[in-house]
């Protein structure tokens, strides 16, 4: 399995999810011959050398008054230009089992314990995309070569231990989406999807808030059916942003999709 190389500036990437949207620049990301996966999730416990001070994350059973939780996530305390410790960790991270997630200073939010739960078992995509009502697109072979974005700016750096990167939101039992009745493990289902046809990779999580990177453009004809599973998963990309599917297309051909739910 291919491992990702190093990221390049690309002024069409975006760093903020929520409307109205602006163009944030991108930064310099990996190049995937194909999506990095670990033999085992991580161990936050022993965690990589060389990163700056920060703390773990506990997850909890929202349904039990008595659970202290137990760590599912490592933060850093304070944000800046770790991009280049993010390509590092990269390249660790089939050894390691912990993916790095950037989570840009500006529009979004550290995720707390009351969107972070236990770790749960990824959904069939199938089953997601029946639920959620959309047909998922064509599938395109191996993940494709190509450069990804990163969101540019002050970013905290953020470890989830996952054998391969869609998993993170199930990895630490993401709340985010709530209100739209998804779980982290739904998500996550719907994030492999994309990472086995387009390559796309998950580099941020935040409290509502998720970016997804892609190696190179979408071919045009799978375009507005890309559109059309943004918006049944993410219906706020389009309702309270855009306001029309087709107004939305020009997001999807972007090589960073921002993700916020309300």
């Amino acid at each position: 399995m291919g491992i990702l190389g190093w990221l390049r500036r690309d002024e069409h990437g975006r760093g903020a999810p929520r409307p109205p949207a602006r163009d944030s620049g991108g930064a310099p990301g990996p190049r995937p011959p194909g999506t990095p996966r670990a033999e085992r999730p991580g161990d936050l416990s022993v965690l990589p050398d060389g990163l700056p001070p920060g703390r773990l994350l506990l997850g909890s059973d929202p349904t039990r008054e008595d659970d202290d939780g137990v760590p599912v996530l490592w933060c850093s305390d304070d944000a800046g230009d770790l991009r280049q410790t993010f390509g590092r960790l990269v390249v660790q991270f089939p050894a390691t089992g912990l993916w790095p997630l950037l989570l840009p200073e500006e529009g979004h939010e550290v995720p707390g314990d009351d969107v972070l739960g236990r770790p749960q078992d990824v959904a069939d995509p199938a089953d997601v995309f029946e639920r959620l009502g959309v047909e998922p697109g064509r599938p395109t072979g191996p993940a494709p070569t190509g450069v990804l974005t990163l969101p540019e700016g002050p970013c905290r750096l953020l470890l989830v231990p996952v054998t391969r990167p869609a998993d993170g939101p199930a990895a630490v039992g993401w709340m985010g989406p709530a209100n739209h009745d998804l779980e982290g493990a739904e998500v996550s289902a719907v994030l492999r999807s994309w990472e086995d046809r387009f390559g796309a990779v998950l580099v941020g999580l935040g409290w509502d808030t998720l970016l997804v990177a892609l190696p190179r453009a979408l071919d045009e004809q799978d375009v507005p059916g890309v559109a059309a599973e943004h918006h049944a998963v993410c219906p706020d990309v389009v309702e309270q942003g855009v306001g029309t599917l087709e107004a939305y297309l020009p997001e999807v051909r972007r090589p960073l999709w921002a993700f916020w739910w309300d």
